[in-house]
């Protein structure tokens, strides 16, 4: 297993920029760059509705722009609210132990409404509990970030590491 964390501050002292070229020809770069603000609007309607995920949204615009266009991917990346969690996703695959919490406190109030309050068949009843479950059990067998504080950061240069 390789161990990340000796790599950590040199990831944070690299400013956070898109992967150049992103191999997009001049016909798919448009179709890349509208994806990729598709899914901006629809990140940002999840922020308003709780019944639309953010993140995952913006991991779609991070893949698409990555391909289309470096200035946009790392406007996300860098952003100060949604950049912490994308990067974190983006270099470790990693999901905070409190978006962990919410995610699967949420599928559980959402699966005993529906346990409770609706007349769903049995069969959708039980197919829509193993979906929640293996989608739970993906979140929580993610790692949390290496460190949740220096992650959290915005650092653009290394003059700005925060110290121990």
């Amino acid at each position: 297993m390789v161990d990340r964390t000796d790599n950590l501050h040199a990831d944070a002292a690299r400013p956070i920029t898109a992967p150049q070229g992103g191999g997009a020809s001049a016909i798919t770069r448009p179709a890349y760059l509208m994806l990729g603000w598709l899914c901006v609007g629809a990140g940002a309607v999840g922020v308003v509705l709780p019944v639309m995920p953010t993140t995952i949204f913006l991991l779609g615009a991070l893949w698409a722009f990555s391909r289309s266009s470096p200035r946009f991917g790392s406007w996300i990346r860098n952003h100060p609210v949604f950049g912490p969690y994308v990067r974190d996703w983006d270099l470790y695959h990693a999901i905070p132990t409190h978006a962990k919490v919410l995610a699967v406190s949420m599928m559980s109030v959402s699966f005993a409404w529906l346990l409770f309050f609706t007349e769903i068949p049995a069969f959708a009843l039980i197919a829509t509990g193993l979906v929640m479950l293996g989608a739970a059990g993906y979140v929580v067998t993610r790692p949390a970030p290496p460190t949740a504080a220096l992650s959290r950061q915005r650092v653009d240069r290394a003059d700005k590491l925060p110290t121990a």
